[in-house]
């Protein structure tokens, strides 16, 4: 009837007249099945895209074409963005052993006070104790055998069994409650809880990846990961293909194709918005470049890097992404009292990575966990605020006479390409920006040195401000002709907005300009 050469999900029959939308929408479920498990998202998620589809093509959208194509694939995460955040959000919440209490009309940050958590269970203490043990004591020895098979892979779980409590290194109640409440925010099937952000983004890569493999990351990156790629995994023959925003879609494809064995592409990794220079990264667009590479047997996986947006302003799960990595340090800790990573996404692919994390020993322990909790209570008005004075700050900044370039997110122009990722998979501008003072780095450094309320320390997303040059500092060991290349320049601030008064901070700012 389509006239396709393949397999198709859904057919549409329009029946609609004048200014009334009817129709017919016939759904195979096989196939919604089939592809549910090739793009490794829930069945619940596949079907929601297949039947906005079919309303999307009710309404006189078309997908002949390339650009048709474009178009309602936009669409469709526009409303899967909406409907995700009031049907699977509520979905996941509905775990009983987490929490007695019906919560499904509860937000995020109504639930990061009691998700996960049973205060009868802890004689009756509201707040989570901190369960600093090393092991913990089973019932009966075939209680503990039972734990041990099901950490160990060695049979499946049973209908409504609980996996035990057994040793620190592999699950601990703080922990499993943190990695509860942080499945929420980004709406992820399952979460995995490390000592470091390069604990998470590491183990990632060596679950992923093995010797011979080849992967794709967006440039410039936070330059402990570029270090990561250029420094440690080519010594294991993982070689990594370098993109930019610059690329287009089919520039990208056409870069694998000439460069690598397609069969060996195992990983899309990007970074967006960029640090420092606040790059944005279409994530849609990586999707359909891991989905065109991908085969039967060899499944894309798309990382994102949301440390620099956190999990508040941008959700990179609701636009394709498989697995989202944070630096936990940053907003989720948000008080530079604790140094932790993160890794949320998909439910067998955190299995995977909770697996090697047992063996590499880089779970964050109770108190990393303990704090965490205790943060993740604030994390929407503290990024809130933090957003409100940036935007300030960024304005100030744009109009002083020093000051060359203000690179923020808040201040793209509505003709710039980066706009339009900007407002399709971003819900806010944040809190970071950078700027380019007029001169080099003797003035760049003398404005660093005159700051008194500001703190010259490297790390972002915390509650005080914190100011640092990339170039010397958190970039020292990016190449410099990669420096070059992305305008990391001895002229370069990167600025983390903190909580303080606004007109403080400007003040601050003002005065230290006034130095050079």
């Amino acid at each position: 009837f389509l006239k396709h050469d393949y397999y198709t999900d859904i057919i549409t029959f329009d029946y609609s007249e004048n200014k009334n939308i009817q129709g017919e929408i016939f759904i195979s479920t096989d196939r919604v099945i089939d592809n549910a498990r090739l793009q490794n998202v829930s069945l619940e998620e596949e079907f929601l895209r297949v039947m906005i589809h079919g309303i999307l093509h009710l309404c006189g959208y078309k997908d002949k074409t390339k650009q048709q194509q474009t178009i309602i694939r936009q669409r469709e995460n526009h409303y899967i963005h909406i409907f995700y955040q009031e049907h699977f959000n509520h979905s996941t919440m509905k775990k009983q052993k987490n929490n007695s209490k019906k919560h499904l009309e509860f937000q995020p940050e109504s639930l990061m006070m009691s998700y996960g958590y049973k205060p009868e269970l802890s004689v009756g203490a509201i707040k989570c104790p901190i369960y600093q043990t090393s092991t913990f004591v089973f019932k009966t020895a075939e209680e503990g055998k039972a734990f041990f098979e099901l950490a160990y892979g060695q049979r499946k779980q049973k209908p409504k069994e609980e996996i035990g409590l057994i040793y620190s290194r592999l699950n601990n109640p703080d922990i499993e409650i943190l990695e509860d409440r942080l499945t929420l925010w980004d709406g992820a099937e399952a979460a995995a809880v490390f000592e470091s952000g390069m604990a998470a983004i590491s183990t990632v890569f060596f679950e992923f990846l093995q010797p011979g493999d080849t992967f794709l990351y967006s440039a410039p990156l936070y330059g402990g990961t570029e270090h990561f790629i250029n420094h440690v995994l080519n010594k294991y023959n993982i070689q990594g293909i370098q993109f930019n925003h610059h690329h287009t879609e089919k520039d990208i494809i056409q870069l694998i194709e000439k460069q690598i064995d397609k069969t060996k592409l195992k990983l899309i990794y990007i970074e967006t918005p960029s640090n420092p220079t606040n790059t944005l990264i279409d994530i849609a667009m990586c999707r359909k470049i891991a989905d065109y590479f991908s085969t039967k047997n060899n499944k894309i996986i798309l990382v994102v890097d949301n440390t620099y947006l956190g999990p508040l302003w941008q959700h990179p799960i609701q636009h394709g992404a498989d697995l989202v990595v944070y630096s936990a340090t940053k907003y989720i800790g948000g008080h530079s009292d604790l140094i932790a990573g993160a890794c949320v996404g998909h439910k067998h692919l955190i299995s995977r990575i909770k697996t090697l994390r047992s063996f590499l020993g880089n779970m964050a322990g109770p108190w990393t966990g303990w704090l965490l909790l205790r943060s993740l209570e604030t994390l929407k008005v503290r990024m809130q605020q933090q957003e409100q004075n940036a935007k300030i700050i960024a304005q100030y900044l744009q109009k002083h006479p020093k000051i060359e370039k203000v690179l923020y997110l808040g201040l793209l122009n509505k003709k710039d390409p980066q706009y339009k990722i900007f407002k399709k998979q971003c819900l806010s501008a944040g809190a970071m920006l950078s700027f380019y003072i007029k001169g080099d780095e003797k003035k760049a450094f003398k404005f660093l040195n005159n700051l008194k309320l500001i703190h010259l320390a490297v790390s972002l997303g915390s509650t005080e401000s914190l100011a640092e040059h990339p170039k010397t500092m958190t970039h020292a060991s990016v190449p410099p002709e990669e420096k070059e290349k992305y305008g990391i320049t001895d002229n370069m601030i990167r600025l983390s907005v903190g909580i303080e008064n606004v007109n403080d901070l400007i003040a601050d700012i003002q005065q230290a300009l006034e130095k050079i």
